[in-house]
């Protein structure tokens, strides 16, 4: 049969019928309207407000949360210290407080909230640290499109020491020998499943070495090592690889003593893949001390020991109060040019302290060990090698593995 005729005049030459279009349907999985106009919620919410169902929900730490807290209330104080005019639109929140909305905060707004931050008596660094608090809501809303442009502002001067301190070898070795005089802890915290008070599986001592050793040579974070709060994710077992291949995907090198694979809990949101890092003959003969007999489960914690967050003036005895009692008994301070600075030593300089050892030994091995090697400096690491080459194994193996043995440790 011949096809059928087509006509010129048409300006198709094959019509097809149209479909009757349809509006879009509402999907209630999917509650969020993709086509809305996000800038308007900057005119109906307010920093807590946005704070309370946004970004809130991203928080994890109980500290962050608590800082966030702090910050919220100071400035909900200022807002009600200057009321809206009348002729503005003002929101009432949940605490019946008039506040601002986020479309309405500018940069002046935080020049006001930092001046009066400072004429009630906060010092800059706390002041810097609400402001922040307050801009970094801000910041969230405008990645969400909720706002075009974040207000900025210049920080407050605050005053830090002078110079960087590290404790020096024979500091550490006085430290690791008057370890001897601890008599906290002497039981295991009590858990789900070891219910009760059970004594100390081995010698308090050797638990404090193997802490002071874990600080000093892969410059640790407390909260990565041992639970301190409930919001800490200290070392377990299975953070303890005693095989000798790298369990690194992309790993060519071995080990004798093993491996410490873990995720520090402080940047496990942006760098979620955990560090490899060799376990030196120092750390590894430490640890087995801890577990002689390997009976412990995977998921247990290394160090196990009760909880003592808070003030340390109102513990009889805890983490930190045992600590100064270690450093007082090897006569170890820290030294300030400032007359009323703490004269005593703390985690945080035991991390500070291993960088330094670790750049004085090898420049540049300390980013990898220590975990600051990520995507915040692009600088630091090409893009390209940081994606797609393991180029760290063996700077790392050579650094910890040729690094002198920490002063007064023989196995």
């Amino acid at each position: 049969m011949p096809p059928p005729p087509i006509n010129l005049g048409s300006t198709m030459l094959n019509p097809q019928p149209q479909e009757e279009w349809n509006p879009r349907v509402f999907n209630p999985d999917c509650p969020v309207d993709p086509w809305a106009d996000d800038t308007s919620i900057a005119e109906s919410m307010t920093v807590k407000m946005y704070y309370d169902e946004v970004v809130k929900r991203t928080i994890k730490k109980k500290g962050t949360l608590d800082g966030y807290r702090t910050s919220l209330a100071r400035w909900q104080a200022f807002c009600a210290a200057f009321p809206i005019p009348p002729n503005l639109p003002h929101r009432v929140d949940n605490d019946r407080t008039r506040c601002p909305v986020i479309a309405m905060v500018t940069t002046t707004s935080l020049c006001a909230f930092q001046d009066w931050l400072l004429s009630e008596g906060h010092s800059n660094r706390t002041v810097n640290k609400d402001v922040g608090n307050i801009r970094t809501v801000l910041s969230r809303a405008a990645k969400r499109g909720v706002l075009k442009v974040v207000p900025t502002i210049q920080r407050l001067p605050e005053n830090k020491s002078a110079t960087i301190q590290a404790l020096t070898k024979a500091e550490f070795s006085r430290i690791y020998h008057a370890c001897q005089v601890a008599a906290w802890p002497r039981q295991r915290r009590q858990t789900d499943l070891l219910p009760g008070r059970w004594p100390l599986p081995y010698c308090i001592a050797d638990g404090w070495r193997a802490l002071l050793v874990m600080f000093f040579t892969y410059g640790m974070r407390t909260e990565d090592l041992i639970r301190l709060s409930d919001d800490c994710n200290p070392l377990c077992w299975s953070n303890i690889v005693r095989s000798t291949p790298n369990p690194h995907p992309a790993g060519k090198r071995s080990n004798r003593w093993g491996w410490l694979v873990f995720t520090p809990d402080k940047t496990t949101s942006h760098k979620p893949e955990p560090l490899v890092l060799p376990l030196t003959q120092m750390a590894r003969v430490h640890l087995d001390r801890l577990d002689p007999s390997r009976a412990a489960s995977p998921a247990d914690e290394i160090f196990l020991w009760p909880m003592t967050s808070g003030n340390v003036k109102k513990n009889k005895m805890g983490f930190y109060l045992q600590l100064e009692c270690i450093m007082e008994a090897a006569g170890v301070k820290r030294r300030s040019m400032r007359e009323k600075s703490k004269d005593r030593y703390t985690p945080k300089h035991f991390r500070s302290t291993c960088i330094t050892w670790l750049e004085n030994h090898r420049a540049g091995s300390s980013a990898y060990i220590t975990g600051h090697a990520d995507d915040r400096n692009p600088n630091a690491i090409p893009k390209v090698q940081r994606d797609h080459y393991f180029s760290s194994e063996e700077l790392v193996l050579d650094t910890l593995n040729t690094i002198p043995v920490l002063g007064g440790w023989a196995s």
